[in-house]
């Protein structure tokens, strides 16, 4: 006999699974449906007749989520329960339709991929913009790493460009470089060849299995073709045909940076254009390069010309260490011998970056003398930090059986707000390079980059350290500073500690690695007898 509060709740219970909007089935063991509800039929697009007595045809396992589609070409959500039914062993069936839901997930997916593709093309001429080329470029440096082989690059720039927007205006000068790109697009191998635009009026093309012999044919082959695109534009004073001058330069296995690459080519452009313009020149082909910049560029196509020396870095009182900074020197008995005005020559020859990275690679090569138990500091300019991607970076430093690497970056050139340097900071440590901070305490420092990019080591400026024994004021000066750093938890390094003096007073105020002639002298890495006394 069913009492009254049970009838009525099986009037609850069937009027809520007649109304429900999600589909419930009843399945028994064998698959066959032994119960539909309105919603169930409606997804089926069947009458209820026809889905009760056939067979799912979908495996029911009770606790898991999983989508299925129907061939109504609805998409349904499902979820299986085990339950009695009429004395057997059934499942319960509910499916919710979630057809919308995925496809608006699907469109979004659709919409990210197309903005992500846009993000990489360049919108005026709908090749690659800066970021895009330079992912690419990537992507064949890691074919040439595993594969071996070459490449080439060519820089090309049009003649006379300003004159253009000058005479004709700047809508003039956009619908000649989108016939120039369209022009080039169409005499390269699509899709091996890549080309973007990485400034105003210049492309930069990659050409990937090629080398510098069929780079120079397919220059050639570019330059003819811009020579027979006539302008879009017909206005008086104005040639009809646009000329462009051409840079081609071969790829590094080991570039890391667009820069890398454009420091060759860049050489090459310019000879192009010192030679009359509307030409092709290779880089490393008998070059006439301005005198400043001549020494630097062919530095860069000789890296055996940088040399690295190390200075040891110790405990105050001299206790045995295992840590070396390893520093560079231009070529012996020349004007850019010194670092400083190395990298003066590199930056005014706008190849700041390129030498910078081919200093780094030349130090992380010197590594072979130290044993795995060694940390060595390396230095890299912040501006070389963030326009090299993390991942080629990553690689120079970590390398199989090498040891620790603590990488050194100068207080004093860093531009912008620290924030900048987070992510590729922290790829750097989760790839186990320590990060260093250099040149702490003199002129611009700054509690927020202290703060903000939470350095594992802090390196004081030697203009804090050195005298500090013989001066109260700057003794002062080095107190106030520690009080700062040492909460932060730093590994604290004291620079130019020159006199046993200065080495007492650092250890006094607790600091735990110092360095300096008085610790070390700074000598030839590689040179056997040196360097068996560092």
């Amino acid at each position: 006999m069913v009492t009254k509060p049970r009838l009525e709740s099986l009037i609850q219970y069937q009027t809520l699974l007649r109304e429900s909007p999600d589909g419930v089935l009843i399945v028994g063991p064998d698959g066959e449906i032994l119960f539909a509800n309105p919603a169930a039929t409606s997804a089926f697009g069947v009458g209820t007749g026809e889905l009760l007595g056939t067979l799912f045809g979908v495996p029911v396992v009770g606790d898991i989520l999983t989508e299925i589609e129907l061939r109504s070409g609805r998409t349904m959500e499902m979820r299986v329960a085990p339950i009695p039914w009429q004395r057997q062993a059934a499942y319960l069936v509910l499916l919710r339709d979630v057809t919308d839901r995925v496809r608006a997930l699907a469109e979004l997916a659709r919409s990210n991929r197309q903005l992500e593709e846009l993000a990489l093309v360049d919108p005026l001429t709908g090749v690659l913009n800066r970021r895009g080329i330079e992912a690419e470029l990537l992507e064949v440096v890691g074919g040439l790493g595993r594969a071996g082989g070459h490449a080439a690059a060519i820089l090309i720039d049009c003649d006379d460009f300003k004159g253009i927007n000058e005479v004709a205006g700047h809508s003039a000068g956009d619908a000649t470089l989108r016939t120039i790109a369209t022009a080039l697009v169409r005499a390269l191998r699509s899709p091996v060849d890549r080309i973007g635009r990485i400034g105003g009026d210049e492309f930069l093309v990659l050409l990937p299995n090629t080398t510098l012999a069929e780079g120079f044919l397919v220059a050639t082959k570019l330059r003819n073709t811009i020579h027979s695109t006539p302008l879009p534009v017909s206005v008086p004073g104005i040639r009809a045909e646009v000329t462009v001058s051409l840079g081609l330069t071969a790829i590094p296995p080991f570039a890391a940076s667009l820069k890398e690459v454009l420091a060759g080519a860049e050489s090459a452009l310019i000879a192009s254009k010192r030679a009359g313009k509307d030409r092709v020149t290779a880089h490393g082909v008998d070059l006439p390069l301005h005198p400043v910049g001549s020494d630097v560029r062919e530095i860069l196509s000789d890296p055996q010309a940088i040399r690295v020396m190390a200075q040891r870095i110790v405990g105050p009182h001299g206790a045995a260490g295992v840590v070396h900074e390893f520093l560079v020197r231009g070529p012996k008995n020349t004007p850019l011998e010194h670092p400083a005005a190395l990298f003066s020559a590199a930056r005014h020859a706008n190849v700041l970056c390129a030498a910078d990275l081919l200093c780094l690679r030349r130090c992380i090569e010197a590594t072979q003398y130290l044993t795995g138990d060694d940390c060595v500091h390396v230095n890299i300019f912040p501006s070389t930090f963030l326009d090299t991607p993390a991942r080629a970076l990553r690689d120079i430093l970590v390398q199989a059986g090498g040891p620790r690497v603590a990488l050194e970056l100068s207080e004093q050139e860093l531009i912008g707000a620290p924030a900048m340097l987070l992510p590729s900071l922290r790829a750097m440590k989760d790839a186990g390079v320590l990060i260093a901070l250099d040149d702490v305490g003199f002129g611009r420092s700054s509690l927020e980059t202290l703060v903000v990019l939470e350095p594992d080591i802090v390196k004081i400026d030697r203009s804090v350290v050195h005298g500090v024994a013989d001066d109260p004021g700057r003794r002062r000066i080095l107190e106030r500073l520690l009080g700062c750093l040492m909460p932060l938890g730093p590994q604290i390094i004291a620079e130019g500690v020159e006199t046993e003096a200065d080495a007492r007073v650092v250890a006094d105020l607790g600091v735990q690695f110092a360095q300096g002639f008085l610790l070390g002298a700074v000598v030839a890495v590689g040179d056997t007898g040196e360097w068996a006394r560092c």
